[in-house]
């Protein structure tokens, strides 16, 4: 069984708490839905980010993080993904109520 599933799942369920609050102060439904493209945005292109995280610690010499970066990308990848379209749906979901 993958941790990160179980850690980075529930977190991304906490979105729903700064949508409760926006949802609170009337914000507008294109807000929500710049929201979800921001996040799916993000999800699509979370491998070049996280290569390129890896390539900044290499290049300031941080070797054993490097390391364990490359070591934890299959695992850690899938579910950030995952957590990222959930994190998204949630504030399609506010855009439409």
């Amino acid at each position: 069984m993958n941790i990160w599933w179980i850690v980075i799942v529930p977190l991304s369920l906490f979105w729903i708490y700064p949508m409760i609050g926006l949802r609170k102060i009337n914000a507008p439904a294109w807000m929500f839905i710049l929201f979800a493209l921001f996040w799916c945005f993000i999800a699509v292109f979370a491998q070049p980010m996280y290569d390129w995280g890896t390539n900044i610690g290499r290049k300031l010499g941080h070797h054993r993080v490097v390391q364990l970066r490359e070591r934890l990308k299959p695992k850690v990848l899938p579910p950030a993904r995952a957590g990222l379209i959930i994190i998204a749906i949630i504030s399609l979901i506010f855009a439409i109520i």
